[in-house]
């Protein structure tokens, strides 16, 4: 899972709600692609040869509200 924010480190271990969402997102992802929330996928579109498929809002768990999913896959 792809996604932007902040993420803290202690030691060699990382936290933050960042790493949370990359985490359900990455389960959300199906063999060969990646997901990831709108704002990561629109930017990404414009720099690589992608695919992007809108999976709509989802409801990931231990997390507080609906997300937007981009599934993305090379072309």
């Amino acid at each position: 899972g792809v996604t932007v924010g902040d993420v803290h480190s202690i030691g060699s271990d990382i936290m933050g709600n960042a790493v949370n969402l990359a985490t359900r997102l990455q389960e959300v992802a199906v063999p060969g692609t990646v997901c990831t929330t709108e704002y990561p996928s629109d930017d990404l579109a414009n720099k690589l040869k992608i695919l992007t498929e809108d999976l709509g809002l989802r409801e990931l768990k231990g997390i507080g509200r609906s997300i937007r999913v981009v599934q993305i896959a090379p072309k």
